[in-house]
């Protein structure tokens, strides 16, 4: 500041750039500087000398010459020997003779001046000279990123936000901050946003206030009534294609609006698409237009894209929502095809009620309640699928409806009603009934498939070869079956072999979404768990991330819950165990009121697994009874899950002997199962808890039969265990980091360190497993229990990493924009807290890695 004569903040509506310039001004050495802040309206652009009126003196003269002077003269002598720092809001809306005052207050060089810009506004030329002069440094000021999203909500609310309301809200705000301080104040006001268990979820819909209303209209601005129609015309049907938006309206104003940043148009393929330029413009639009202007506007959009031929596939199902919505009757044909679509596009709620208005205004009772019932049942409705299906039993139908049929009634009493001996023997009575051999091989594929899930998995797998080998098999059972095949195998521990027959089967399976798409989501489940039981834990984030990623763009709760549920696993396999039970809780959330709908049980033992090794008993306890409270007999193959969390719930509630027997339990469990990757994880607990003897030999047969890295990682500890060996202890522990294993690995070193003599080994391993203890989140376990965490600070940690890396501390200043002597202050403090004495000893304990930078803005002497 003491040298630059000023810098331009640029950027969009509530990205923080007037908070930023004030900060920077107000926070000016007063010893040094004169701070004065201006900020223009609208209501002053032209009033000379107007967004200055509060510091200026009232008795200037009125020749803008000496108007000029006199307010620069006014501003300056304040200052006396200190410089004047200057901040100026929204500097586009200055009048010009102020526009001139700051331009000339720049190039005097006397005063610093900061002025803001909202990008896509034209600014004031003298204004603009400021950095073709060179005398203002231009910045961006990017809007928030999601990422950086995530971190103001968690410092707004204090605590933990799951990922779905993090998203949402990112979604809605569009990196606005101010609009995202505006719907965190309005979720909390309402209890839409709320804390549960120590995490913050939205729940419901999103609320607008009368001050967000009152907001966004600001953002908007004043709009002639033919602009409010166009964009009330967009709220409505958006994304709406720019030729049926012009035959609605005046293409010149479509574009000024445009120019204006109100619409967003883009190219999709062959048609160019119109939005809005913000969510919540159509939140606000929508929200204050009269019900019979909205109902003709619905109307309008139908006809339009009706009369542009509805090239698209989802144009019908619009115009038919649109006409609906507006009460315009349809015919039930139209609701059956339209329901068929969005449940096509998994939009089950409108599936659900165009197939239901379909079902109950005289249309063909068959078509629609098949549609209804697949809803339903996708939905987990499984008591109204029992009643839509008992409606549909005496009504005449198609040999493909028949099958349908068929199949939901099975599904239904399977997974949704839990009766599964009802379930086989509908299977026995149908296939055995007058029936199309194409349906009697999908009955013939559930049969199995309901196997594999009762951990029938031998005898599932014969029958899925000889399925496989029936001629003219339909691509929707010939997707089924490799996927059926790779969960029996994961669960077997094949894993090479589950991955072969999971990858085979991408292109094949990925084709019939639209009809099977919860194969495709458990499809996805799967090769994340062939990822995480051979200890490929890097790859397993990536698809865990994946998947995630894929199900938040989807409309259907199942994918979420899967994807949370296997971000948990890989989370807690890695050690982070306050990552894996936000991850649970999250996957939670989204089951609500199903007793046991497909998946709980597993969610419900992770979060208990999760919760119990970071300490927390009484939660872990609680999370385990709900998991027991919830019979699902239909998923004996998930139960494995929850039997491995058994033991760490008894060690977290302070029952060590009692977790020894559980994880005995587990393992035996397993053992009947043929769940030989299950067995491995319950023996090497065995290992963990000290009982090492039971379990040695039977790890080193289970790492020749499960192809797993992991596996035999458990093995090699287990012999040095057993061989009291710290150099083998070590060896495990260093497999254990490299598959990312960090808690693990923690433990191993902690054991090697005990039983070297050599004291400098003994105190590298101390150092080793203290600092992959202190990346666990607080993880305990009876193995970290004399492992102190040095708790670095994420600061330490960088500089620590680049050091390791072999840069010196000018190097690693000029890279943090720091001071060297801040660098070695630092790295000091990193020696005392890992017990080393100095650079040298990092190399071998730390992988070296990208710091988080600082990028100073130039010209602000210092000051964030």
């Amino acid at each position: 500041m003491a040298s630059e004569p000023g810098i331009v903040l640029v950027g969009g509506p509530g990205v923080g750039k007037t908070r930023l310039g004030y900060e920077v001004i107000t926070g000016a050495d007063r010893q040094r500087y004169v701070s004065r802040w201006a900020a223009a309206v609208a209501a002053t652009a032209k009033t000379p000398l107007g967004a200055f009126a509060s510091l200026l003196p009232a008795d200037l003269p009125t020749n803008p010459v000496a108007m000029l002077r006199g307010a620069a003269d006014a501003l300056l002598g304040h200052s006396g020997t200190r410089r004047l720092v200057l901040g100026v809001d929204d500097a586009h809306l200055l009048d010009e003779l102020s526009a001139i005052l700051v331009h000339h207050l720049a190039r005097t060089r006397r005063a610093f001046v900061l002025v803001s810009l909202r990008s896509r506004h034209a600014a004031p030329d003298p204004i603009r000279a400021l950095w073709k002069d060179g005398l203002a440094s231009r910045v961006e000021i990017a809007a928030l990123s999601p990422a950086g999203t995530a971190d103001v909500l968690a410092a707004a609310l204090g605590g933990e936000v799951d990922s779905g309301t993090t998203q949402r809200l990112c979604r809605v705000a569009q990196g606005d901050l101010l609009l995202l301080c505006e719907l965190v104040r309005a979720g909390r006001d309402s209890g839409a946003l709320t804390e549960v268990a120590g995490v913050w979820r939205w729940i419901g819909r999103l609320v607008i206030t009368p001050r967000l209303v009152e907001l966004v209209s600001d953002r908007i601005g004043r709009l002639e009534r033919p602009e409010q129609d166009i964009l009330e015309i967009v709220a409505y049907g958006e994304p709406i294609g720019a030729d049926v938006l012009t035959s609605l309206a005046d293409p010149g104003l479509v574009e000024a609006l445009e120019a204006r940043g109100l619409l967003w148009a883009q190219q999709d393929g062959r048609r160019i698409d119109v939005r809005l330029a913000h969510p919540l413009y159509g939140q606000v639009l929508r929200r204050t237009c009269p019900p019979t202007r909205a109902a003709a506007l619905r109307r309008a959009l139908a006809d339009a894209v009706e009369a542009t031929g509805a090239r698209r596939e989802d144009d019908w199902l619009r115009i038919v929502t649109w006409r609906l919505d507006s009460a315009t009757p349809l015919r039930p044909e139209v609701l059956i095809a339209a329901a068929g679509r969005a449940l096509a596009v998994l939009d089950l709620p409108l599936a659900q009620r165009l197939a239901r208005t379909a079902f109950e205004t005289g249309g063909d009772p068959a078509a629609a309640g098949a549609v209804l019932c697949r809803a339903l049942l996708l939905s987990e409705r499984s008591a109204e699928a029992e009643d839509v299906l008992a409606q549909l039993a005496g009504i005449p139908m198609s040999a493909n409806q028949r099958g349908e049929y068929a199949l939901g009634r099975a599904y239904n009493l399977f997974w949704g009603l839990h009766r599964v001996d009802d379930a086989y023997a509908w299977l026995r009575t149908t296939r055995d009934g007058p029936i199309d051999s194409v349906w009697r091989d999908e009955l013939d594929l559930l049969d199995c498939v309901f196997q594999v899930m009762q951990a029938k998995v031998g005898q599932a797998l014969g029958g899925l070869a000889s399925l496989q080998n029936r001629p003219g098999l339909s691509r929707r059972v010939a997707a089924q079956i490799p996927v059926a095949q790779g969960i029996a195998l994961v669960h077997l521990g094949r894993l090479g072999q589950a991955g072969a027959v999971l990858d085979s089967a991408v292109e094949l399976v990925f084709r019939q979404t639209a009809d099977i798409p919860w194969v495709t989501e458990i499809h996805r489940l799967y090769r994340c768990q062939v990822a995480l039981f051979a200890g490929r834990l890097d790859e397993a984030d990536e698809l865990a991330a994946a998947f995630y990623a894929h199900a938040a763009q989807a409309r259907w709760d199942f994918p979420v819950r899967l994807s949370c549920c296997v971000q948990a696993q890989a989370a807690r396999l890695r050690g982070r165990v306050r990552t894996a039970t936000r991850w649970a809780r999250e996957g939670l959330r989204l089951f609500g009121p199903q007793r046991s709908a497909l998946f709980h049980q597993v969610v419900l033992g992770e979060l208990a697994h999760a919760e119990a090794l970071a300490g927390r008993g009484p939660a872990a306890l609680a999370a385990l009874a709900q998991a027991d409270g919830r019979p699902a007999p239909a998923e004996a193959l998930l139960q494995p899950w929850i039997e491995l969390a058994r033991p760490w719930v008894a060690v977290a509630t302070g029952d060590l002997v009692r977790a020894v027997e559980l994880a005995g339990a587990a393992a035996r469990y397993a053992r009947t199962q043929d769940a030989a990757g299950f067995e491995a994880v319950a023996l090497h607990d065995l290992v963990r808890l000290g009982t090492v003897s039971a379990a040695v030999d039977r790890l080193c047969q289970l790492s020749e039969i499960v192809d797993s890295d992991l596996v035999h990682a458990f093995a090699a500890h287990a012999v040095a265990v057993a061989d009291g060996d710290p150099v083998g202890m070590e060896a495990a522990g260093t497999t254990f980091a490299r598959l990312g294993a960090d808690l693990l690995a923690a433990e191993a070193y902690g054991q090697a360190a005990q039983g070297h003599g050599a004291a400098v080994s003994s105190r590298r391993l101390r150092a080793q497993a203290a600092l992959l203890l202190d990346g666990c989140e607080g993880a305990q376990t009876p193995l970290t229990a004399g492992i102190t965490a040095p708790q670095l600070t994420t600061r330490e940690r960088d500089i620590a990493r680049l050091a390791a890396a072999g840069l010196s501390n000018r190097e690693i200043a000029d890279r943090m924009v720091i001071s060297s002597r801040t660098v070695g202050n630092h790295l000091h403090h990193v020696y005392a807290k890992l017990g080393i004495n100095g650079r040298w000893a990092l190399a071998g304990l730390l992988p070296p890695l990208e710091p988080v930078t600082r990028v100073a803005l130039p010209g602000l002497d210092g000051h964030p």
